[in-house]
């Protein structure tokens, strides 16, 4: 691998490490929510873009650098600014909105994993599979997120936060399922793009007859 392929290749997650470096400078400097899950957090940001451009590369997953940039900037969003600097309390759409692009985010690791593994472009089955999918993992994020909140005694699924404002304590955690999968319609939107592009977005191969 020559050095302008591996700059090209790394810079993304360089660049997630570096935000994550600051992000813990600041929270210390500020002392904004400054405890020790925040850190944990960041620290969490830095390594995720790290692990999955490691296995990337030692598996030859097939993730191509649009879809690990989209991860790198979720990761960001999530973490840094959602967690870290506290915007999931700051601005009231911001989680919706992290989930939705969740959906995009998902949606095009999986089309990645699907093109490496099947050696083709997914049909409209295969395309509505991966949505399935993508409702699957973010199902699996709602349980995580139920598990940390019986641990920690936090409120992550807002369920007294959707019972005064809707009077359903299921609010929250349907609406992220459901934000999700509105987000895998900006899937679909990449993947026809990609598809007008020539696989500048998803990689360079025949389409499924």
């Amino acid at each position: 691998m020559n050095v302008k392929k591996a700059i090209k290749i790394w810079l993304p997650s360089a660049v997630t490490f570096f935000a994550a470096v600051i992000t813990a400078v600041i929270i210390s400097v500020t002392g904004r929510l400054n405890y020790a899950l925040n850190y944990a957090i960041v620290f969490v940001s830095a390594v995720i873009p790290v692990i999955i451009t490691l296995l990337n590369i030692k598996f030859k997953l097939g993730i191509t650098q649009f879809a690990i940039i989209l991860v790198c900037v979720h990761v960001v969003l999530a973490a840094n600014f959602g967690s870290a600097f506290g915007f999931n309390n700051i601005f009231l759409w911001w989680d919706m909105f992290l989930h939705g692009l969740f959906g995009l985010v998902c949606g095009a690791v999986l089309l990645c994993l699907y093109i490496r593994f099947t050696g083709k472009r997914p049909n409209i089955f295969g395309l509505f599979t991966i949505l399935l999918m993508v409702v699957g993992v973010a199902a699996l994020w709602e349980v995580y997120e139920f598990v940390a909140s019986s641990f920690t005694g936090t409120d992550m699924q807002k369920i007294e936060e959707s019972v005064e404002l809707y009077g359903n304590p299921l609010f929250d955690t349907i609406t992220d399922i459901a934000v999700a999968m509105a987000g895998v319609a900006l899937f679909y939107l990449s993947y026809y793009i990609d598809y007008v592009l020539g696989g500048k977005l998803y990689g360079k191969i025949a389409s499924n007859s």
